[in-house]
């Protein structure tokens, strides 16, 4: 899978942009400097692995919220950390960066790229 991806959003967007990081989220320097905040796109089995990673990091702290397309996970919490939709979490966090982590990551790219979110981590296992 990971082989197959472009690091271009050409193909996922209006914009072309590139993506903001894409490897292992150990090595995101990137989503260290952020100050805007950090989305998590997806609440699957992985989720926890990928909060404890965050909590390492010092950078739990940065989650505004997780985002997830299935309408049963909505409106519940991991951790403290509210699972909202993904048009609840792009009308007020447009500006965070979204970690992608799952199965789904090139759907959704390609959903983050159509709204115009430019800072998208794609993040490996």
């Amino acid at each position: 899978m990971w082989r197959n991806l472009p690091k271009s959003l050409t193909g996922f967007g209006n914009r072309g942009n590139e993506m903001e990081y894409i490897g292992r989220i150990e090595n995101d320097n990137k989503l260290h400097m952020n100050e805007t905040g950090i989305v998590i796109f997806g609440a699957g089995k992985d989720l926890e692995k990928l909060l404890d990673k965050l909590e390492k990091m010092h950078e739990k702290d940065k989650i505004t919220c997780i985002c997830d397309n299935n309408p049963a996970k909505q409106g519940k919490e991991v951790r403290g950390i509210k699972i909202v939709s993904p048009d609840y979490a792009l009308r007020y966090y447009s500006n965070a960066a979204y970690i992608v982590y799952n199965k789904f990551c090139i759907e959704i790219c390609r959903q983050l790229a159509g709204q115009r979110i430019e800072k998208i981590h794609l993040i490996r296992n």
